[in-house]
């Protein structure tokens, strides 16, 4: 996920929580311009889309002025059905 803060000189993201049944990692990464940014999530070897038996969601600080902190949801999505062979 990206980020970018117009409002601020240096954009700082802090306090990255994710809430699931999984023991996803979150990392902030400077993008290049101290505006930019992302947000990564790093998922341990072995996690499935349905491990998550609730809903999900990650939030974390800013320093801008107006949006002090984000929660958002994450939304797992399967694989899509194999294809059916036509013979």
């Amino acid at each position: 996920m990206f980020c970018y803060d117009p409002a601020v000189t240096a954009l700082e993201v802090t306090d990255l929580v994710y809430e699931g049944t999984g023991k996803v990692g979150l990392t902030f990464e400077r993008q290049g311009s101290s505006q930019w940014g992302r947000v990564v999530l790093t998922f341990p070897a072995g996690f499935t889309w349905t491990d998550e038996k609730r809903a999900a969601s990650i939030s974390f600080r800013t320093n801008h002025p107006d949006y002090p902190k984000f929660t958002l949801p994450v939304q797992f999505i399967g694989p899509p059905p194999a294809a059916s062979d036509p013979h």
